[in-house]
């Protein structure tokens, strides 16, 4: 797809994924560590399917078309996020993620939106997606206290949710931390 001049936005395609009880406690647990270890806000978790970048908004119509059909192909499903860990590796982490129990539903969603980008011009992701959640950011060396809570949360349930659509979204990058702006929503299959 060519990039076309003008105003643009640094785009995402995912899902947003409600706050359970058992995630804003872990959330407090990491905001109480030292500096190096920033949590994601509540109101912003959520699951990347494909990073866009900076985008122009007038390709957004043609992404919201290609997110609308490759939802439209897959069922409404229920997950839930369970277990902790780090990226990139356990020495050096640079992210901490909680896990999903249904890594195959997550897998289909991907590889249908990866499709429906592909054939509007966007390339296909290289790198293995990897279902996850992000919940915090490391700048820096951890604290040891990051191990404890890795410890204790390593096979923990962090509560059941239901993907029900996709969303096109916008992040504007702030001193503050990310804002999220919806700008397209594709509803997954009631069928």
């Amino acid at each position: 797809m060519g990039r076309n001049p003008g105003k643009s936005v640094r785009a995402f395609i995912g899902v947003r994924v409600p706050c359970s009880r058992a995630v804003r406690r872990l959330l407090r647990q990491i905001a109480a560590l030292d500096g190096a270890v920033k949590p994601v806000e509540p109101e912003n978790l959520h699951l990347t399917l494909r990073f866009l970048g900076d985008t122009p908004l007038t390709e957004i119509p043609a992404i919201a078309d290609a997110a609308r059909r490759a939802a439209a192909t897959q069922s409404l499903f229920t997950d839930e996020l369970h277990g902790i860990g780090v990226f990139p590796r356990a020495d050096r982490p640079r992210v901490v993620w909680l896990g999903l129990d249904n890594p195959l539903a997550w897998s289909a969603l991907f590889t249908a939106l990866d499709g429906q980008l592909a054939a509007i011009g966007f390339p296909s992701e290289k790198r293995p997606f990897t279902p996850h959640l992000t919940i915090a950011r490391i700048k820096g060396r951890p604290p040891a206290e990051l191990d404890d809570i890795l410890a204790r949360n390593r096979d923990a349930a962090f509560g059941e949710f239901e993907i029900t659509q996709l969303e096109v979204l916008q992040s504007e990058l702030t001193p503050r931390g990310p804002i999220y702006t919806t700008l397209a929503e594709a509803p997954l299959s009631k069928a």
